[in-house]
């Protein structure tokens, strides 16, 4: 009996530290600066398996990265090169609940995928991809 209780006790500490884990890792991505909401679907081969994960998006000076909202990884799940990502189209959704939501349709190299976003992102997402790298100085005639 006492064997069992100490595994329910490790059991739950394990759990604690995974939950705790997850919470200081969502909040600290979240508050990274030039992040953004971004929910998205990678399409695959199979369109019923493409998902939507909620997450966020972060800018840097030659690539996003996007950020599963829930995943205990302490990397981001995807990189996109700001140099092989486009914007293919952007619908407006309809939806009650989420007022001013885009769906934008975005190819990078061979693989499409879907990122919602509100108005105020899709801007800045779309401006980002549009200027030329802070590191990169291209002369004004």
């Amino acid at each position: 009996m006492r064997i069992l209780l100490w595994c329910v006790v490790g059991l739950l500490l394990v759990a604690l530290v995974l939950v705790t884990w997850g919470f200081s890792r969502l909040r600290a991505v979240s508050r990274l600066a030039f992040s953004f909401e971004a929910a998205g679907r990678m399409s695959g081969r199979d369109e019923s398996q493409a998902v939507w994960h909620a997450g966020f998006a972060v800018y840097r000076d030659d690539r996003i990265d996007w950020w599963r909202s829930w995943s205990l990884r302490p990397r981001p799940q995807h990189q996109w090169l700001r140099e092989n990502l486009t914007i293919v189209g952007r619908v407006e959704l309809a939806d009650a609940a989420a007022p001013e939501l885009w769906l934008v349709q975005c190819l990078y190299e061979d693989t499409t995928f879907e990122l919602t976003m509100s108005v105020g992102a899709y801007s800045g997402f779309s401006s980002w991809l549009e200027s030329a790298p802070p590191s990169r100085r291209y002369p004004v005639v």
